[in-house]
């Protein structure tokens, strides 16, 4: 039987999808519970979290149901969303969901993005992770983490402003390293920041906080050699480890991902 509507696909993965407002609005129900618990005060809830939740219910129960009014719930969708971009911190970074980690977007690569995912980021994982990496993180990514922690990108190429290994005018992108120790690709688990300066010999400039399709020959890093907002590198191996600045800040970095497909040709 076919669907009403395509679920799977925007505005409506903006509710449904496995990193989207239904499933953020539960988790941070469940992070308040237990921070009451712990006799630690805790953010309220916010309205649309209920407003996510109830519509994400209304959604898979329409899916099948004929005489579906599929643009009423999409304007549902993008009114929630709206919601939430009002009353939430994390509303500048909102703008580039299409750049965010997505199973959606990329489902076979599904193993691999659960690998390197983690929960919502807490201020005392934070803390945790900061205190081991030496560096404070950029607020974009730390922002990023609290609603999208980590996962293969859904956009998985930025320009290069010269050639490096992978292409002559852009690098790929793969996976962004969640902001923990409990995901293997995270800052500091298993294959995370301390495995590619100490196993790889990649220079020790920052944080390594992406992985690129080429299996470790070349990487997106944090570079703080310099003082101020740590820049966005690409190092590669197969060149020497030469470092390319790619964005002048993560939230840049965000922002110029692409789909690798506007690069055809580019060799």
């Amino acid at each position: 039987m076919p669907w009403a509507f395509p679920i799977d696909r925007r505005p409506f993965i903006l509710i449904t999808d496995l990193m989207g407002l239904a499933r953020r609005a539960r988790e941070r129900a469940v992070y308040r519970r237990v921070k009451e618990e712990k006799g630690k005060p805790a953010e309220p809830a916010q309205p649309w979290e209920r407003a996510a939740v109830e519509l994400d219910a209304q959604l898979w129960a329409s899916l099948y149901r004929p005489g579906v009014d599929a643009l009423a719930l999409a304007r549902r969708v993008v009114e929630v969303q709206a919601r939430s971009c009002r009353t939430s911190s994390w509303a500048r970074q909102f703008s580039l969901a299409e750049r965010l980690p997505s199973t959606s977007a990329r489902s076979h690569d599904h193993l691999r993005h659960l690998r390197s995912l983690e929960n919502p980021l807490t201020d005392e994982l934070l803390r945790e992770v900061q205190a081991q990496l030496g560096h404070k993180l950029p607020a974009a990514y730390v922002d990023l983490a609290r609603r999208h922690n980590g996962g293969v990108l859904a956009r998985d190429a930025h320009p290069s402003p010269s050639r490096t290994s992978w292409s002559a005018g852009h690098v790929a992108v793969y996976t962004l390293a969640a902001i923990g120790d409990t995901a293997s690709f995270s800052l500091c688990g298993e294959l995370g920041n301390a495995f590619w300066t100490t196993e790889w010999g990649y220079p020790d400039i920052g944080v390594y906080i992406a992985d690129c399709p080429s299996a470790g020959h070349d990487m997106i890093a944090l570079d703080y050699r310099s003082p101020g907002e740590p820049t966005v590198v690409h190092v590669d191996q197969e060149w020497n480890y030469q470092i390319t600045v790619i964005a002048p800040d993560f939230e840049t970095f965000l922002g110029g991902l692409v789909d690798a497909a506007e690069f055809d040709g580019d060799d």
